[in-house]
């Protein structure tokens, strides 16, 4: 990550309800593989990356 913070994906779900992960602190520099997985039922429409 390029900025320390709490970081949260949101993916919006095709005909299902929208799906958050929880919320991960990742410092400055840090490398991180997998994290902010959602999941729906049927499909995705599209995602984002929150930031606090």
């Amino acid at each position: 990550m390029s900025q320390d913070g709490n970081y949260r994906n949101y993916g919006n779900c095709y005909y299902s309800s929208d799906q958050y992960s929880g919320w991960v602190w990742f410092g400055k520099g840090s490398y991180v593989d997998g994290w902010g997985q959602v999941d729906c039922t049927f499909s995705i429409n599209y995602s984002y990356v929150l930031y606090s």
